[in-house]
């Protein structure tokens, strides 16, 4: 779905993208928008780097998906310091399983479009269970084509997560952007921060990742949709009960 210009690295997991992400897009004591409920780690990560997180809720006082707090908290911030990187867990976030929908993920494009005047934004799009999710998760991605040229998104990846075995640390970050020579700046900036931090990722899993896609990929498949499906009873059961007993 993806049609605007992007380079992929490879990182040590989802949370090797993310902090080289956070370390690379602010300085100290700049502002870093997370979500209110969330990974816990995104917090570690910002106080490593002396960031202050600043935080978005994604539901209102009736538990409905609400968007609205997150682009006012991100407008907030770009006049602020004239720049916005937000974090935003989705689909399927950790730890409330909400998925933003396509038209969530189009107003959010749009506005974010408009602080243009104000200066970049940067979306670190954390989609770490992307794979669980059983309602189109890979549609929503057609939105970044398009992001002005003061847009650019960074989508970090976990190879442990879509395989259910935690430890093997490989990720991925894709950089896109409208903006091919931006893309090329922050790819080669990963580049040299990787290097840097630990040279090079799980060599032996890359090559047992690559093995399982081309030659055991309808089993792999048969797994993940069992997967998928046991959540999804699991998930209705649970909002079923929370409704009985209020």
């Amino acid at each position: 779905n993806i049609n605007a210009y992007h380079k992929e690295i490879a990182t040590v997991g989802g949370t090797g993208a993310l902090s080289i992400s956070f370390s690379l897009f602010l300085n100290d004591n700049q502002y870093i928008l997370l979500p209110q409920t969330g990974w816990s780690n995104y917090d570690a990560i910002a106080k490593n780097y002396n960031l202050k997180p600043m935080y978005y809720s994604l539901t209102d006082k009736d538990n409905n998906i609400d968007i609205m707090d997150m682009m006012l908290k991100s407008l907030q911030i770009i006049k602020k310091q004239h720049k916005l990187v937000i974090v935003i867990n989705d689909p399927c976030q950790n730890p409330t399983g909400i998925s933003l929908s396509q038209n969530d993920w189009k107003l959010l494009i749009e506005y974010f479009n408009r602080l243009e005047e104000y200066g970049n934004v940067i979306i670190i799009n954390d989609i770490a269970y992307i794979d669980y999710g059983y309602k189109n998760p890979f549609e929503y991605l057609s939105n970044f084509n398009r992001m002005a040229d003061n847009v650019l998104s960074v989508i970090t990846y976990s190879c442990s997560k879509a395989v259910s075995s935690y430890g093997y640390r490989v990720g991925m970050a894709l950089i896109i952007s409208n903006n091919e020579v931006e893309v090329n700046r922050v790819f080669n900036c990963f580049k040299r921060k990787t290097r840097c931090y630990y040279s090079n990722v799980n060599n032996g899993f890359m090559l047992a990742y690559g093995k399982m896609m081309k030659d055991y990929k309808q089993l792999y498949l048969q797994e993940l949709n069992y997967a998928i499906d046991m959540l999804k009873k699991r998930s209705e059961c649970f909002i079923e009960q929370a409704s009985i007993n209020n």
